[in-house]
Parts: C-alpha cells; structure tokens; sequence
C-alpha cells in the first residue's frame, strides 16, 4: 500500500490540474480493519478530464475493475488493483475556488486526514 501512495503523491505534484490529494481514514484502527482499502479525496480545477479519461489510473498499477460514481458535489471512482487494494477516488471540482479546500494547516486536520499533495494557498 506504501507503494501505492508513494505513486499516487507523485503523480499528484506532477499534476499541474490536481490542487490537493488527501488519504482519508488513516487511523490505526482503521488500517487495522481495512488494510487493503484506501480512500483518497482529489480536488482539481476540472474533475471531467479525469472521469472520462481514466488511463491515469494505470499509473498506480494494473486493476481489475473500475466503477465510477456520482454523488452530485463529487464523484467517486472505485478501483481494485490487482496488488490487492481497492482505492476509492473521491473527486472533486474546485471550479477555480481551490483555496475554499485550503488544508495548509495540517495541525487542524482530523487524526485520520493525512495531506499528501497541497498546492493550495498557506
């Protein structure tokens, strides 16, 4: 799974649309359930190009199924990769408003919040 984020972090700095990638869920207890399940929420400036056009997911690994989701304020896709865990990609659409998802203080996030890219106003 280390793996798995390592990519993910990168490809999200690398990323000029991506403003900021944050893995939810990171408590111990958590992890201790559900070790083979991450859940990673995604704001970009336009979410569209990504639904429509999910090769980007390979980037992470090979999979098995994708199932895409939506939830209206944000979509969800839903992938297992064959290394064994199963990724839920909650996207969301800053619309140019990326700084009303401003998680530059880390010290107010939750305890299952941990920041992976934060290209947003600190």
């Amino acid at each position: 799974m280390d793996q798995l984020i390592a990519k993910v972090k990168k490809w999200g700095s690398d990323q000029p649309a991506i403003s900021y990638i944050l893995q939810m869920d990171t408590d111990s207890d958590l992890q201790t359930d559900r070790s083979n399940s991450l859940k990673l929420l995604i704001v970009a400036q336009r979410i569209k190009d990504f639904l429509e056009q999910p090769a980007w997911l390979e980037d992470f690994g090979a999979y098995t199924k994708c199932h895409k989701a939506n939830h209206g304020f944000f979509q969800i896709l839903k992938v297992s990769y064959t290394c064994g865990v199963n990724v839920n990609f909650v996207m969301v659409e800053g619309n140019g408003k990326e700084t009303a998802y401003n998680f530059g203080d880390a010290d107010d996030l939750e305890n299952n919040l941990n920041i992976l890219v934060n290209k947003g106003e600190k």
